[in-house]
């Protein structure tokens, strides 16, 4: 009778020596813990986007533009939504432009699953903005005119340059005061000369990984 009261208490307690498995060194081992969990990074999500444009006008025009956009979305959405300021020159036309409004970013891995690096770096883009129109003319002085303007088009991300996340767009769109309207593309123009967008991404949105849990084995005091 004894012999089978030893055995049922050695049978009770060998699940509770088996909790905290042991290595061969003596130390246990810790518990599994599930892999940390990010939010997928677009290059249109970052603090800040800058970036600087050479266009062309349908008027045999061509000029440049400066723009800056902070996006006040989470990068966990399908899409992101910025605020942003755009300067326009137009030499020819002695017109500057400055418009402040939105521009929405639509990656296209927000929507299909590929492996491919390149259509991952795919963002599809469009934006307003409103303000002023600064028209100087020679000897002539300064008018400032209620201006407006409209843009979209796509975006490509290579990887980095000089560090810093970069992106090219191929764009299009138009821009105007009063009866002026010119309509601007990053496509060559009849003459073929190129016209180029380079956008820089400083910074991102996406929240860190987070830690990888402890472990909830102790080492045994010897």
């Amino acid at each position: 009778m004894k012999k089978i009261l030893v055995l049922l208490a050695l049978l009770l307690a060998a699940p509770c020596f088996a909790q905290t498995p042991v290595s061969t060194s003596g130390m246990p081992i810790p518990a599994a813990t599930a892999p940390p969990v990010s939010t997928p990074v677009v290059a249109s999500c970052a603090q800040a986007n800058v970036g600087v444009e050479y266009v062309h006008f349908s008027n045999g025009m061509s000029g440049t533009m400066e723009e800056a956009a902070h996006p006040i979305t989470s990068c966990a959405r399908k899409y992101i939504v910025s605020i942003g300021f755009a300067g326009i020159q137009v030499p020819a036309a002695s017109t500057s432009f400055y418009l402040i409004g939105p521009r929405v970013d639509v990656p296209l891995s927000s929507f299909t699953k590929t492996s491919d690096a390149f259509l991952q770096s795919l963002v599809f883009f469009g934006g307003a903005g409103f303000g002023t129109a600064q028209v100087s003319p020679p000897n002539i002085a300064q008018t400032n005119h209620f201006a407006y303007g409209f843009h979209g088009g796509v975006a490509v991300s290579p990887g980095s340059l000089f560090g810093v996340s970069t992106q090219f767009q191929i764009e299009g769109g138009i821009v105007g005061y009063g009866g002026h309207t010119f309509r601007a593309s990053t496509l060559p123009d009849a003459s073929g000369q190129i016209a180029a967008a380079v956008v820089f991404n400083l910074g991102s949105k996406a929240p860190p990984a987070p830690a990888p849990a402890a472990s909830a084995a102790k080492a045994k005091t010897p």
